[in-house]
Formats: C-alpha cells, sequence, structure tokens
C-alpha cells in the first residue's frame, strides 16, 4: 500500500510538473471571466445606488484591500522562505491566485497554488499542500479568536479564556510548521508575528464592514462590533470553502447586521461588499500579476530575489 501511494504521489507530481502552467492558466482565465460575471451581476443587482454616498467607503476599501493583501503575502512568504528563496515568483503565483480565490470552492485556489509552485518553483508539492492547510487553519482559528468578543452571552473571563486558547492553537500550528533546528523563541516570536499579521487583516476587514454600514445608516455599529461580524462570517465562509458554495459569506453578513440595520440594508451592504471586493481583487491581482511578471522578465538570475 505504501509502494502504490508513493506511486500515485510520484505521478501527480510528474504532471503538475509538465501541466502546471497551462492548469495555471486555464484557472486563472476561468477565474478573469467569473469575475466579469459577478461584477456585470452585481451591477444589475444594485442600479439605483447613489455611489457619491459610498465615495469614501469605497476607496478606503480599495485601499485597505491592498493593505491586507500585502499582509496577508507578507506570512505566505514567509511560510516557504525555508523552503527556497522567496522572489518575485512567488509574488506573481500570488497575484494570479488572488483572482483565483473567488471561484466557488476553494479547491481551485488550492490546486491552482501547488500546479504552479510545483511547475515553476522547487517547494516540493506536498509543502504547498499543508502551506494551503496551515493558512486556512491559522485564519479561522484566529478569526474565532475575534468573534468570540461579539457573540457569546458570556462573562468577559470566558470570552478572554477562549480567545486566548484559539490565539494559542494558531501560534502553536506556526511553531510546529518552522524547521525544529530554529531556536524555540525565534519560531515563537515569528510565529507571533504571523498571527498579529492575520489579526489585522480581519481588523481591516472589519473597518471596511464599518465604513459600508456607517454609509448605509448603521449608526451605532462601531469598529468592535463590525470586527466581531466580519470575522464570525468570514470563518463560516473558510470552514466551508472547499465547498461549491456561493454567496455564504454576503447571507450570513445579512444575519449578523440585522440588530443593526433592516435586512433591505443589509442586503445592500453585503451586496456592495461583493461587487467592491471583487473590483479590488481584479485590479491588484492584475497590477500583482504585471508587476511580477515584468520583474521576473528582467531578472536574469534565480538569485535576484524579492527582500
Amino acid at each position: 500500500m505504501k509502494t502504490r501511494i508513493i506511486e500515485i504521489w510520484t505521478k501527480v507530481t510528474t504532471l503538475m510538473q509538465a501541466r502546471g502552467r497551462w492548469v495555471g492558466y486555464g484557472l486563472t482565465g476561468l477565474a478573469l471571466v467569473y469575475l466579469g460575471w459577478v461584477l456585470i451581476y452585481s451591477g444589475f443587482k444594485i442600479p439605483s445606488i447613489d455611489w457619491h454616498a459610498y465615495l469614501f467607503a469605497s476607496l478606503a476599501t480599495v485601499g485597505l484591500y491592498l493593505v491586507s493583501l500585502a499582509l496577508q503575502f507578507l506570512v505566505w512568504a514567509r511560510l516557504f522562505s525555508f523552503h527556497h528563496k522567496v522572489g518575485w515568483r512567488d509574488m506573481e503565483i500570488y497575484a494570479r491566485m488572488i483572482l483565483v480565490r473567488r471561484l466557488p470552492g476553494g479547491i481551485w485556489h488550492w490546486l491552482g497554488r501547488t500546479t504552479l509552485y510545483t511547475a515553476t518553483t522547487t517547494v516540493p508539492t506536498e509543502a504547498v499542500l499543508f502551506g494551503n492547510l496551515m493558512e486556512w487553519g491559522m485564519l479561522i482559528l484566529i478569526a474565532g479568536g475575534i468573534s468570540v468578543f461579539g457573540f457569546l452571552a458570556v462573562p468577559i473571563s470566558v470570552k478572554i479564556l477562549l480567545s486566548i486558547v484559539l490565539i494559542g492553537a494558531a501560534v502553536a500550528l506556526t511553531i510546529w510548521w518552522q524547521p525544529r533546528t530554529r531556536a524555540s523563541w525565534l519560531r515563537f516570536s515569528e510565529g507571533a508575528l504571523w498571527v498579529f499579521l492575520y489579526a489585522i487583516t480581519w481588523f481591516i476587514g472589519g473597518i471596511i464592514l464599518n465604513l459600508v454600514s456607517q454609509a448605509t445608516g448603521a449608526n451605532q455599529f462601531d469598529l468592535i462590533k463590525a470586527s466581531g461580524v466580519w470575522a464570525l462570517s468570514g470563518g463560516v465562509s473558510m470552514i466551508i470553502t472547499i465547498a461549491p458554495v456561493i454567496g455564504v459569506q454576503e447571507v450570513s453578513l445579512v444575519f449578523l447586521l440585522q440588530p443593526y440595520l433592516p435586512a433591505s440594508s443589509a442586503l445592500l451592504v453585503a451586496l456592495i461588499l461583493r461587487l467592491l471586493f471583487t473590483v479590488s481583487d481584479v485590479l491588484w491581482g492584475l497590477v500583482g500579476w504585471g508587476v511580477a511578471s515584468f520583474a521576473l522578465r528582467r531578472v536574469k538570475k534565480p538569485a535576484d530575489a524579492l527582500h
């Protein structure tokens, strides 16, 4: 059985190395078509919106989205810095997968990363597979640690304890991922930094949600509540990410926003966020892909890496 598994794994890896680029281009093309459809569909769903009222929130969302992507890429790059020297290729793959991750079912996002890394870098296939799971688990645990403050009707001491347990589990994952040859204090310090950066990305989502909700009329919706709502809806969406289901986060947002907004306004917020995030994915995904591809064409030696 073990020999058979090794044979199958070898065949899969060989196929990825041979066809990985074409799989990547296919997924990227499919993602662009899907994102275009989402933009058109969203435009028809909210044709009468007064965009002047959302101008500041929209511009801030696009800018904050870039900050969030940059922080997530920093963590992703560090995850693989133990397997190869991080370079422009990592940025190119990450930017292209920004487009792909909007496809229903997180499996396409993971498949694209795995095939492209296998085909274009020396990172082992299993490392990319576990890296995807590592990122997924960390984000869910951190989301849980943030959301317990907003939705559990228990004493504050219990909330703090649960949050520490969830965040601590995320840090433990980061320590497990890093090479055992590193000093324990260094593994803990860097792992805690990764968790901190991911926590910031969840809070950035809360800021964006707060801005759009305030523009819609949620005057009693503060940043803490917004961060809790965003973390919970995002965490739920990520838990079932491998299922080809559309609109999970939008549905959960509408439900969680109803204490602060009428159902119609909550639905409007969810639709606006979907549209703004799709625009941001297309914009920053293409910009990142273009910059990295340009840099790769100019780099003549593999050692010329991104620092």
